[in-house]
């Protein structure tokens, strides 16, 4: 079989081609493949690249046909040298190759210098790294028993190696650019100069390693930026440009609770407070499951009701075009379940309870009489002092047992105490026991039987609804 031997050359630097780049997904696959990955449950995952092993096997498999094809064409006859790629770059591989028949060694001379090729079946191939940019002479020199030949000379310029920049900024209470300097193959360019213009400002970074860099700067208008990399003697000069806006405001969101436990299903009241005072849409997360949304803008609260267990609460701001996003501290909270039938009993005891204070608290002295006088019916009121020590004592024993209850400080006073259960089913019972007790404390109001009475009644359904309530 013949071929032209432009054409045959042509089909030898493709098989070249195909041989580095099944070599380089050979490699780029062992990459993918050593990628270690941490899973839900803690297990290590890796990426699976079977498939795409075998289809490369696939591929390797019709370049080894190709590669028979080419050798049952006839070669060219002529001493020749060629180059895998006419305009290389620095410091990358590639292929010189020719065609020797008759020669019994074969060299291969680049700028002057010469190197051994490998030779078999009349061709000759040698892979080659050029160190530096500029202009190669690269020719071959053939030896057989009627002398030394030399082939056709070719002029190779290298350049530098391309470089592109991928950049972002990242707006938060600073504005921070940060990005990667690349070269041709994807790979960071190391421990190289860059330089951001923005307005007046110049800001100069060098890259890592892995040609990371990253810096915050100070932007109060939208102004726009220029990365710039001005090259090296083997990487070409790149550059980015980037539009910059102003830092976002974080508004800060906390919530407030003191309550302590709760029953399961109760209506939890949260309130909170977002400053600065601008308004901003929260999403209200339970257990880190979303639980209601809700327009916010300063104080405000929010109820919830919540199963038995544990559980955090917290809220969330995900950010605006003006502001960034932020989230609040987390509440916790437990609920425990509700005993009807511990309910029932403390019910009971606390009506007893109730009932000897009521008749404790009640009980009037007996008047003295002989035995031939029959008393006379009793008066409704007290005398001048008689009934304070009632209304102060069922206060008194609200006061003790709310701040027992709940454990509450004993320097706590009474418009304390009553301002602590605002919204509680006792409240307003609280509250007529609270101002009975200061106007007898301080007012030196004469009660008389019928609102003591009264007074003892509201103390009454004060503890009970407590228990009932809070308790379980």
């Amino acid at each position: 079989m013949a071929m032209d031997d432009a054409d045959y050359v042509n089909a030898r630097n493709s098989l070249i081609l195909m041989e580095v780049g099944i070599s380089s997904c050979r490699e780029a696959l062992l990459s993918i493949s050593s990628v270690a990955l941490v899973g839900e449950n803690n297990e290590t995952l890796h990426l699976d690249v079977r498939e795409l092993s075998s289809r490369l096997e696939g591929v390797e498999s019709l370049l080894s046909d190709y590669r028979r094809i080419l050798e049952s064409v006839e070669a060219p006859s002529n001493f020749s040298v060629f180059i895998s790629k006419p305009n290389p770059m620095v410091l990358e591989n590639i292929t010189i190759f020719g065609y020797a028949p008759n020669m019994s060694a074969v060299l291969v001379m680049v700028n002057g210098t010469l190197y051994t090729p490998e030779v078999a079946n009349g061709t000759f191939r040698l892979v080659y790294t050029f160190p530096q940019t500029g202009e190669y002479e690269i020719y071959a020199v053939g030896v057989n028993a009627s002398g030394s030949f030399r082939s056709n000379v070719l002029t190779v310029n290298v350049s530098r190696i391309p470089t592109r920049i991928v950049a972002e900024e990242n707006l938060g209470e600073t504005v921070t650019i940060s990005g990667y300097l690349l070269d041709y193959w994807g790979r960071g360019v190391s421990r190289v100069p860059i330089e951001l213009v923005a307005g007046d400002e110049v800001y100069r970074l060098v890259t890592s390693p892995e040609g990371f860099f990253n810096t915050t700067v100070n932007v109060s208008s939208e102004v726009n930026a220029t990365l710039i990399f001005r090259g090296s003697p083997y990487y070409a000069p790149s550059n980015a440009t980037l539009l910059l806006l102003p830092a976002k405001l974080k508004p800060t969101i906390r919530l407030f609770y003191d309550g302590g436990s709760v029953r399961t299903g109760d209506t939890v009241t949260i309130t909170g407070k977002v400053s600065p005072d601008v308004a901003v849409p929260l999403v209200i997360y339970v257990d880190d499951s979303p639980y209601t949304t809700l327009n916010a803008r300063g104080e405000f609260s929010f109820q919830v009701q919540l199963s038995e267990g544990e559980h955090r609460i917290y809220a969330y701001f995900p950010g605006s075009g003006e502001l960034q996003a932020s989230r609040s501290n987390v509440v916790q909270i437990t609920a425990t379940p509700i005993s009807y039938t511990l309910r029932f009993l403390l019910l009971l005891l606390f009506l007893l309870a109730a009932g000897v204070a009521y008749k404790f608290l009640t009980k009037e002295k007996p008047a003295k009489t002989s035995p031939e006088t029959v008393p006379e019916k009793a008066g409704v009121e007290f005398e001048a002092g008689s009934a304070k020590p009632d209304v102060l004592r069922a206060y008194r024993v609200v006061y003790r047992f709310l701040r027992r209850f709940y454990s509450l400080p004993p320097s706590m006073t009474p418009r304390e105490l009553l301002e602590r259960f605002r919204g509680e089913p006792f409240h307003d019972d609280l509250a007529e026991l609270t101002g009975m007790h200061e106007r007898s404390l301080y007012g030196r109001v004469r009660f008389g039987l019928s609102e003591a009475f009264w007074a003892v009644k509201r103390a009454s359904r004060v503890i009970i609804t407590a228990i009932v309530r809070d308790e379980l």
